[in-house]
């Protein structure tokens, strides 16, 4: 059977290169010297419990998997059905709407004798802003550029629409600079980052690695 130490390092190296990060980037996000992660991943040495939880934020995974083999391939099913929920919510919440917006004009319709067409085009925005969520999900630039670039245009269309009599077409002269402003947020502003504190912690504050290994088979008796 491999050793716990092993397949934590070898998790941590997935999980690190995955994430397109050297062992310094990871060094800095977690307070320690590049050193100690580089005997980290070569087994000399095991992180203390409150490292691991550490890390499992900085790589969004939950703790138990660190202890597990194949942690790239139980990382990903766990994605993709968690994906999966969030999308399967996000339109249901656009088929509410949807149904929200018949059940009004029908009503509007029947009995108030008013065309009210326009809460259709409405839904439009409405859906962007339920789908930019799904898309900060993802944690991808694009889909939520998309979605926001959508919102902004279909929300003045739907405006215009609204008032159509007051003619007011000067409102899509707006989107231009509301555009821009949100194409240089998503792909020309710099990222910022913390910077790391100097004083790094070195492999002597690292709890010893019986009591290490044995806090972690608790912690795995506990998720069984």
């Amino acid at each position: 059977m491999e050793d716990i130490k092993e397949i934590v390092a070898k998790n941590l190296v997935a999980l690190r290169k995955k994430n397109n990060l050297t062992q310094q980037d990871l060094a800095e996000k977690l307070n320690y010297s590049d050193n100690t992660v580089s005997r980290w991943e070569r087994a000399e040495l095991c992180p203390s419990v409150e490292t691991l939880q550490q890390i499992s934020v900085v790589f969004d995974v939950p703790i138990e998997l660190l202890f597990r083999s194949n942690i790239l391939k139980r990382n990903e099913e766990n994605e993709k059905r968690k994906k999966i929920r969030v999308l399967v919510t996000c339109l249901l919440c656009i088929c509410l709407l949807l149904f929200g917006a018949t059940i009004t004009f029908f009503y509007c319709q029947s009995f108030l004798n008013l065309n009210l067409w326009t809460i259709f085009v409405w839904v439009i925005p409405a859906s962007a802003i339920i789908m930019f969520s799904f898309g900060l999900f993802l944690k991808r630039r694009t889909f939520p550029f998309v979605m926001l670039s959508l919102f902004i245009w279909s929300f003045i269309t739907a405006f215009y629409l609204q008032f159509m009599e007051y003619n007011l077409w000067l409102l899509f002269t707006l989107g231009v600079p509301a555009q821009l402003a949100w194409a240089v947020w998503c792909y020309v502003m710099p990222r910022k980052y913390k910077k790391p504190s100097k004083e790094k912690k070195t492999e002597q504050t690292e709890m010893d690695s019986k009591q290490v290994e044995s806090e972690q088979k608790s912690i795995i008796k506990k998720q069984k």
